[in-house]
């Protein structure tokens, strides 16, 4: 006789695949992938995703039993992890393992607030509070007829001396920088972005024009001495631009003081003239920065007279009498 030989397929479990982790920036469409899931035997199959984290982030997918649901990443405060679980099963009701994916969603700098800027002479100083989650900013700068001019990161280079600056934050959070070799009495505006690994944060956009501020001169407080006495003069200079200063002091009115030093320096010496009465004699300290902007300011020095000696008779002297 013959031996017959039976036997029943063996159904196979489908394979799950959920796809690569993912990192991706909050508030952007996140696609899950289950594509490269199969089965052994070629069956149908149904896909279902699950989240499995406990970040405290329900996440609504678009369509749980699809090859590819979607969702928007939420809004955070800080990078965070999803986790999403992926079972198929196939037409003879097998389901595969579970296979886990790993969705990061990465924080993006918050908005950018409080930007400032002050003017100097050939650059803006520009002040802005530090962003929680930025690693850097990025600082376009450009000439503008008005303030109302658009300077969007699209299109810094083609505007007027427009340009681009990365300030980097390496250890402390750096939130200031000085733009420097602009152009006095031209309008700029700048925008100032937050950024990170993820993308940039909102921005914010402020304009100025550099100015050379003039420098302070003080001529010091005024003072007396008599006639014949030597003086100095205590001047004093500052600018708020930090550029060379020239001093100059000069004489307003008479009777000129004899033997003048130092005249180009903040503390010149001189003689006082003779005078017939208590007279009042003025200088003036002119401070001029490299620019020519100049500021000046006047000191009173008050001569005094010294009454003449009275004249003694010698004669009456020898005999004990002083006559006047």
């Amino acid at each position: 006789g013959s031996l017959v030989r039976t036997g029943i397929p063996i159904n196979n479990a489908p394979v799950a695949d959920a796809g690569e982790d993912i990192a991706i920036p909050e508030g952007s469409l996140v696609t899950l992938d289950g594509s490269q899931s199969f089965d052994k035997d070629a069956d149908e199959i149904t896909y279902q995703w699950q989240q499995t984290d406990s970040s405290g982030f329900s996440i609504d997918l678009s369509n749980p039993t699809s090859k590819n649901p979607t969702f928007t990443g939420p809004d955070i405060s800080s990078d965070t992890e999803l986790s999403f679980e992926l079972v198929v099963t196939d037409s003879d009701g097998a389901s595969s393992v579970a296979d886990e994916i790993t969705v990061t969603i990465q924080h993006l700098p918050d908005t950018l607030e409080g930007l400032t800027i002050v003017p100097h002479n050939r650059y803006l100083e520009v002040n802005w509070r530090a962003v929680n989650g930025a690693t850097g900013y990025l600082i376009c700068v450009a000439a503008v007829d008005t303030i109302e001019a658009d300077i969007s990161q699209e299109n810094c280079e083609s505007l007027d001396q427009g340009r681009w600056v990365v300030q980097t934050i390496e250890t402390e959070p750096t939130n200031a920088i000085d733009i420097l070799g602009l152009q006095n009495d031209t309008l700029y505006s700048v925008r100032v972005t937050a950024v990170n690994s993820a993308g940039s944060g909102g921005s914010q956009v402020a304009s100025s024009t550099p100015i050379n501020t003039p420098p302070t001169a003080g001529a010091g407080n005024d003072i007396s001495g008599v006639e014949g006495s030597k003086i100095t003069l205590t001047g004093s200079a500052s600018d708020p631009d930090e550029i060379t200063l020239n001093y100059q002091w000069e004489q307003v009115g008479s009777p000129e003081v004899t033997n003048p030093l130092y005249f180009n320096t903040l503390e010149p010496q001189f003689t006082l003239p003779a005078v017939s009465e208590d007279t009042s004699i003025y200088f003036r300290l002119t401070v001029t920065d490299s620019d020519g902007a100049f500021h000046e300011d006047t000191v009173e020095v008050r001569v005094l007279n010294l009454p003449e000696r009275p004249m003694i008779n010698s004669a009456n002297a020898f005999n004990g009498r002083v006559t006047l």
